[in-house]
């Protein structure tokens, strides 16, 4: 394994970096590699008849996107 001093930071070679967050409680981890976004949305949209996993769509720069409630 190698670490390079880049300013403030530290890049270690063949490590993996993981966002984390909690969801319902439980501590989740996801390969940074895999994350395209993090978005905030400011405005969930019902949607009627829709199953209890699904929490509505937001629009994402002029795209409908499901939001799935991860609990």
């Amino acid at each position: 394994m190698m670490v390079e001093n880049v300013g403030h930071h530290f890049v270690m070679e063949d490590e993996q970096q993981y966002l984390t967050m909690t969801i319902a409680g439980q501590l989740s981890g996801f390969p940074i590699m895999h994350v395209e976004d993090i978005v905030e949305p400011d405005r969930i949209m019902m949607v009627p008849l829709a199953s209890k996993q699904i929490s509505g769509v937001i629009n994402l720069r002029g795209r409908v996107v499901t939001v799935i409630d991860l609990k």
